[in-house]
């Protein structure tokens, strides 16, 4: 019997474990969606014999830890998750999108789901708020999406959207914090209670058809 696990308005979900590392976080907590085998090794430490090769911890945060620490490794290297090549990147940088997109493809279906990012900041407010929009329209709970948020100068984090039932949700890797997803003004204003109010980039699968909304 497996552990579920959800995102829930209200409710505390895990916390990134480093200062860079609110990108494998926000993917972490994608893949224990998605896959009930990680979402039980994490919760409980349960798991098939050898199923995750010399990750441990002796807490659901230590064992978070690990797997957001191997994602971060998988992220930043040469070598793409799901096979191919990209960019490497530095650590110390957080998460590039390409890499979030390449990582949310194996996590959605592989080779069967394609992810693209696109830029928002530079852009008109209206147009903003037009790509914010149809950013939402593409998520759908197997495929979540990405939102990378900052200040006027730089994106400094990173924070997963995931509808749900009760409607879109964005998890925050910095606090653990679930929230509903809110566009009605254009803008990411729900999210300047971290710091990070100006959206920069979003990450969305391509076609993808969603069921639920929240704009």
């Amino acid at each position: 019997m497996t552990t579920p696990f959800g995102l829930v308005v209200g409710q505390r979900s895990p916390v990134q474990g480093g200062e860079t590392t609110c990108g494998p976080a926000a993917l972490t907590v994608a893949r224990m969606l998605a896959d009930p085998v990680v979402a039980q090794w994490i919760i409980t430490g349960a798991s098939a014999a050898n199923a995750f090769g010399d990750l441990s911890g002796d807490s659901p945060s230590a064992r978070f830890t690990a797997y957001e620490r191997l994602v971060h490794r998988r992220v930043t290297r040469a070598a793409a998750p799901g096979g191919g090549w990209q960019l490497p990147w530095p650590r110390a940088l957080g998460t590039p999108p390409w890499a979030v997109c390449r990582e949310l493809e194996t996590i959605a279906g592989g080779r069967r789901v394609r992810y693209r990012w696109v830029v928002i900041r530079g852009r008109s407010r209206t147009r903003q708020q037009e790509v914010l929009a149809h950013w939402a329209r593409h998520l759908t709970p197997g495929q979540p999406g990405v939102l990378y948020v900052g200040h006027s100068w730089l994106p400094r984090h990173i924070v997963l959207a995931v509808p749900t039932d009760g409607g879109t949700v964005i998890y925050n890797p910095a606090t653990g914090g679930v929230t509903l997803l809110d566009l009605t003004d254009g803008s990411v204003s729900w999210m300047a209670g971290s710091g990070w109010p100006i959206a920069w980039f979003a990450v969305a699968a391509v076609g993808a058809t969603p069921s639920h909304t929240t704009v």
